[in-house]
């Protein structure tokens, strides 16, 4: 997996983003991880311009087999809390690896 946090985008009001790409066998860590680990899961996924329909019963374990099983432009977007913060990680197909962008979403829409 290669780690990059996307330096230099970050100015006083933005959030930090971090980005990688994904092997199969990364993403099928990553899974796991999320479901040991993190709570409170949104799965949201797109297949092209198409919402699928039944993303709304996925789960993090869902997703090596989930993007295994399509082609093409298939995106998912998981929200999640870990240790009292919320993030935001949109997964995206690039053919024969995934494209992981995450953000820190209290940091992205704090107030002080």
């Amino acid at each position: 997996m290669n780690h990059n946090p996307e330096g230099g985008s970050k100015g006083a009001d933005s959030p930090e983003v971090f980005s990688a790409d994904l092997s199969h066998e990364d993403l099928e860590k990553l899974a796991q991880d999320l479901e040991e680990c993190a709570e409170g899961f949104v799965v949201r996924a797109r297949d092209g311009d198409r919402d699928l329909s039944d993303s709304s019963e996925l789960r993090p374990r869902d997703l090596p087999d989930l993007f295994r099983s399509k082609s093409g432009r298939l995106s998912v977007q998981v929200r999640y809390l870990y240790e009292g913060r919320r993030w935001c990680d949109t997964l995206t197909l690039l053919g024969e690896r995934i494209r992981l962008i995450r953000i820190d979403l209290d940091s992205a829409f704090r107030t002080d």
